[in-house]
């Protein structure tokens, strides 16, 4: 009996996460908060460098890791 409630309790929960994914999926990507120009092709020039400008401040942790010591060898 409790197993039966338990499918029944986790049916429910997938039914919900679809109607919430469906209403995400009805709404769209979100539009990108900018400067308020109406220009499109500057809109995603500006997304993509605010995109890229994190990816410089990982590669100190990238270096360290491939960086091999020579002392004491």
């Amino acid at each position: 009996m409790s197993i039966v409630l338990y499918a029944l309790v986790y049916a429910l929960l997938f039914v919900v996460w679809l109607r919430l994914l469906n209403r995400v999926i009805q709404r769209g990507p979100e539009v990108p908060v900018g400067d308020g120009t109406t220009d499109s092709a500057r809109s995603v020039l500006d997304t993509a460098t605010q995109r890229t400008a994190g990816v410089g401040a990982d590669r100190g942790m990238f270096d360290s890791a491939t960086h091999v010591p020579t002392q004491g060898v």
